[in-house]
Formats: C-alpha cells, structure tokens, sequence
C-alpha cells in the first residue's frame, strides 16, 4: 500500500476515534453522555472500516478513457491470435493533455544528458538559449537552471511582443518574412510528454522559418528531468 494512502487512512481514523465514541467527550462537559455509546474503533468491524477507507480514496482519483493523441483514441492489434487493446486510462482530458511525439516536424529529439551537454556549451558558446516553453507563473515556481522563459503562445500572429521575441532570437526582420541565417540555436521543453507548450512553441517558429536544424526538442521536460534528481531552480 502507498505511504501516502497509509498517512490518509490514519488520518481517517484517527479523527472517526474522535467524533464517535469516548475521544468526543473530552470537548464535552457531559462526559457520561458523550461516551455512552462505543468508540467505533473498539466495537466495529476493524478490516470494514479500512476497507471502506481505502474505497474513498481510490474513488476520489476518478480516471476515465481518454485519447492517446487528438488524433487517436485507441490501438487494436492481433499477436498470436489474440486482440490487444492499447488505450489511455487517465483523469486528465486529451487535448490539451495529449501523449507528445518523440519527433516534432523532423526537429531532433534530445534526453537529459543531451540537455545537461547544452546547457554545459552555454559557457564558451554565444548564440545559444534553453528554452521554457511554459506559462509565466510555471516558469517562477520552478525550471531547469539556465533556462529563459519564452511562453508558448507570445509568438502568436496577435501577440505584440512576436516581433521583438524573433529579433531576440537572431532573426532580422525583411520586408517580406524573417531572415535566420543568424538565429541562435534553441533547446525547447516544457512539463513533459503530456504538455503541448514545446511543440506549439516549434511549430510557431517553423512557421515563420526558422531553421529546423537550429531547434532541439527535450521532451521529456521538467516532469522527466525532475524524475532523474536534476537540480531545479
């Protein structure tokens, strides 16, 4: 059993104790009263209650079907003629909680020691930026160390700070669409497999040309490099 389970059922318990049964008398003047009737703990049925317990937890985490992508609800295939099922049972929707690709648009997927080389190159290489591709507040609370943040959607068509944003990155504005040739290089993340920030944010980019040799995508994100024990900041 998980310990954070335990520590609930305890809880549980312990505050059943106090208001059946004996412990409730001590808020009380009328002590005889109060404690006429058993303390639930010492009459009832012991396994009943934690069964019951532990019934409330597991129903207060409700997960349902959910879509693998936007695209794709489920995957059926026969091996050794037997039908496997292949689906998401999750309590978070898809979209906007969908499974990310490896592969954005043949931009290169990168791990932790790919992103720890990058941001180690940050020293002696100018042109270079990690990327949080997440909303302002997830940014403060907490990223990968270096890391400037650039919101998924501050490169919007509407957005006023798109043009500014690009000249940051290298880009030279021309009369017609941008000019990349010295754009820097980009290592783009965002919470992790389940978030759409990094993938929105690169296709953005795509969009208006940037260079695709010049994006890496982390993938696994913050959730992933969090997992690993990396320092955070």
């Amino acid at each position: 059993m998980r310990p954070t389970l335990l520590i609930i059922l305890f809880m549980n318990i312990y505050i059943y104790g106090q208001e059946i049964g004996c412990l409730a008398s001590i808020k009380s003047k009328n002590s005889e009263i109060e404690c006429s009737s058993d303390n639930i703990l010492d009459g009832g049925d012991k396994e009943s209650i934690l069964e019951d317990l532990v019934k409330e937890e597991r129903e207060s985490h409700t997960t349902q079907k959910v879509k693998i992508t936007e695209d794709l609800e489920r995957v059926e295939v026969k091996f050794k003629d037997k039908i496997f099922t292949i689906e998401r049972v999750d309590g978070r929707r898809c979209p906007p909680f969908c499974i990310s690709p490896f592969k954005i648009d043949g931009i290169k997927g990168v791990g932790e020691l790919e992103t720890i080389k990058f941001i180690k190159s940050l020293e002696k290489k100018r042109g270079r930026v990690l990327v949080d591709a997440r909303a302002v507040g997830e940014f403060r609370d907490s990223t990968i160390p270096t890391a400037v943040n650039i919101p998924y959607n501050i490169l919007n068509p509407k957005s006023k700070y798109r043009r500014e944003v690009l000249k940051l990155l290298g880009a030279v504005k021309l009369k017609k669409g941008w000019y990349f040739k010295k754009s820097y290089r980009l290592l783009i993340f965002d919470n992790g497999v389940l978030d759409n920030k990094a993938r929105r944010l690169i296709e953005r980019l795509i969009e208006y040309g940037y260079p695709k040799s010049k994006i890496l995508y982390y993938r696994g994100g913050l959730t992933s490099w969090k997992s690993s024990g990396l320092s955070t900041i």
